[in-house]
């Protein structure tokens, strides 16, 4: 399948957010949890044979299979599992899928309507998104309890994300053993360590496979050929390659630019 879909992306490492509208999906599942806002349209999520109208915001865990109907300008936030954001996003609910409204909402959606307003650009709405996230008071008391072993970890991938980093190397880092390592991370995030390389591999590629296409950001970013790409693409998204070439406008936030990768 291929979304359709209008949007502006916008890109840092461990996030991305989408504004406008997806006309078309089919049922898909990925490895990022989405948090998406309601702001100047009509929401709609597939889930179970349900389908349910989101009045605020919906949060979707990884791995769910779900469609997301989407006219109209809204908001939607892609959060990597491995990183504090996308940890602190899943901590949010115990359900897998949750229907959100409160106050953290109306503080999305309020910069994004002066964005479609064009009263801020999108480098100003990413800054905004981000502050208004970490001030939230959930995310104080939830930087207090995180393990900042695995913040190490996260930030010693970002560091050394030009080459694959051995999962030796950053059990060293964590002062454990390699298999307890392995059960601490997958513990901590739910998933595996070699699937955080991916994410970043993935991110970084954007930039390439928009301007050169999907062969070369394939090849560049150390992936065995063009459907190894647009299968690790897809799963960490919900979203082919193709579409983001065919539907979207990506911006980049300064972190993510110029970097390079060793096969």
């Amino acid at each position: 399948y291929e979304y359709v879909m209008k949007l502006n992306v916008y890109r840092k490492k461990d996030w991305l957010f989408l504004v406008g509208s997806i006309e078309s999906n089919q049922l898909h599942k990925h490895y990022a949890i989405q948090f998406s806002v309601v702001v100047d349209g009509t929401l709609s999520i597939i889930s179970n044979n349900i389908k349910t109208s989101v009045k605020s915001a919906v949060l979707i865990k990884p791995t769910i299979p779900h469609c997301v109907e989407s006219t109209g300008n809204n908001l939607h936030l892609f959060f990597n599992t491995h990183s504090k954001l996308g940890l602190f996003i899943n901590s949010m609910a115990e359900e897998r899928t949750y229907y959100f409204d409160d106050s953290l909402i109306s503080e999305l959606q309020n910069p994004v309507r002066k964005y479609l307003a064009e009263e801020i650009n999108i480098w100003q709405l990413a800054s905004l998104i981000e502050h208004i996230v970490k001030e939230d008071p959930r995310f104080k008391k939830f930087e207090q309890v995180i393990d900042n072993r695995i913040l190490r970890v996260f930030d010693f991938l970002f560091a050394n994300r030009s080459r694959w980093v051995s999962a030796g190397e950053c059990a060293d880092l964590a002062c454990l053993s390699k298999s307890r390592f392995l059960h601490f991370f997958k513990e901590q995030t739910g998933s595996t360590f070699r699937r955080s390389q991916l994410w970043i591999r993935i991110m970084e590629s954007m930039p390439t496979l928009e301007l050169k296409g999907i062969a070369e950001a394939a090849h560049l970013y150390g992936f065995f050929d063009n459907a190894h790409y647009g299968r690790a693409f897809k799963e960490n998204l919900g979203f082919s390659p193709k579409a983001l070439i065919n539907s979207a406008v990506l911006y980049n936030s300064p972190e993510m630019q110029n970097s390079t990768f060793d096969n």
